[in-house]
Parts: C-alpha cells; sequence; structure tokens
C-alpha cells in the first residue's frame, strides 16, 4: 500500500512539473520571460503561506 501511495505521489509531482513547464512555454510564446513569471509567482506563493502560517 505505501508503494502505490508513494508511486501516485511521485505521478502527481512529475504531472505537477509538466504543467508549470507547459505555463512557461506558453508565456514565453507569448513574448513574456519565463524567469520573470516563475519569480513572481513564488513571491506569491510565499505570501500566501506566510499568511496561512
Amino acid at each position: 500500500m505505501a508503494v502505490e501511495g508513494h508511486s501516485k505521489a511521485v505521478l502527481l509531482e512529475e504531472s505537477a512539473v509538466e504543467l508549470i513547464a507547459d505555463l512557461l512555454h506558453w508565456t514565453a510564446a507569448r513574448g513574456q520571460d519565463p524567469d520573470d513569471v516563475l519569480d513572481r509567482a513564488q513571491t506569491h506563493y510565499e505570501a500566501e503561506a506566510a499568511v496561512a502560517a
């Protein structure tokens, strides 16, 4: 059971990475800088995490 849960967690993580990569390609195709988008997303995430803590 733990192996199945671990495998599922790995698949979900890989899916999240693929989604983020797709979004970065999408932003680059529209002339935006993917690094700027990542920086803004991380800032947003950290602000929300600080409020939740």
